[in-house]
């Protein structure tokens, strides 16, 4: 899943192994893990990033209710790769997955015109906006197929191993919505405008329109 050069994603090895090194270093577990990170750190990257990724990949699945949760697509004619489409009654939801750590937050920019993602320090105002033209694309796949007005997709960034606050509150970047993992279902569940018809219409549709990414065995 976490092939493809979309900004960001050369965080996700480094990211992993912080939060293996900030493990508690007195506890036995913390300490085996620690020592099997130094030993193999790219193994151990890939493992608990496969892990972390694949825990997102079956919460939304289970999320679903009447819709369909479609995972490493790309757009047509050879357009980039979508970590994960979600439909439901409340629209579609295009989700892109990053796990940097850090303490997301947002600030706005010098002019007063618009916000700046950080998250430990690393500017992801970029990959924020990556996410809205790969959303603004997807609109042009709905809207071809004639549901431009009865559908809307919306851009979710979701960052399943920062550091959230306590509670964990979403927050928005202009029209990307910046979530933690443990957000995610109630965000795919919410009740909208569109009938239960309309949502597999549209599951279908993305469904033969997005084609599957082939990973290298």
């Amino acid at each position: 899943m976490a092939q493809g050069a979309t900004p960001g994603s050369r965080y996700d090895s480094v990211a992993v192994l912080e939060v293996v090194q900030t493990s508690s270093e007195d506890t036995e577990p913390g300490a085996r893990l620690l020592k099997l990170a130094n030993e193999a750190p790219s193994q151990m990257a890939w493992a608990l990033a496969s892990r972390s990724r694949r825990s997102l990949r079956l919460a939304l699945d289970a999320s679903v209710r009447h819709g369909a949760a479609l995972h490493d697509r790309r757009l047509p004619r050879g357009g980039p790769k979508l970590d994960h489409v979600v439909v439901g009654a409340h629209g579609v939801f295009v989700v892109a997955v990053r796990l940097h750590v850090g303490r997301p937050a947002r600030s706005m920019l010098a002019d007063g015109y618009g916000w700046r993602l950080n998250v430990g320090g690393t500017d992801f105002t970029e990959l924020a906006a990556e996410v809205a033209r790969q959303a603004h694309a997807l609109r042009m796949v709905v809207g071809s197929a004639g549901f431009s007005e009865q559908v809307s997709v919306r851009p979710v960034l979701c960052l399943p191993n920062a550091n959230w606050p306590l509670l964990g509150r979403p927050f928005r970047l202009d029209e990307v919505l910046v979530a933690p993992a443990t957000r995610m279902g109630r965000l795919v569940r919410k009740r909208g405008s569109l009938r239960a018809g309309d949502v597999d219409l549209v599951s279908r549709m993305l469904d033969s329109q997005l084609s599957p990414v082939r990973h290298r065995s």
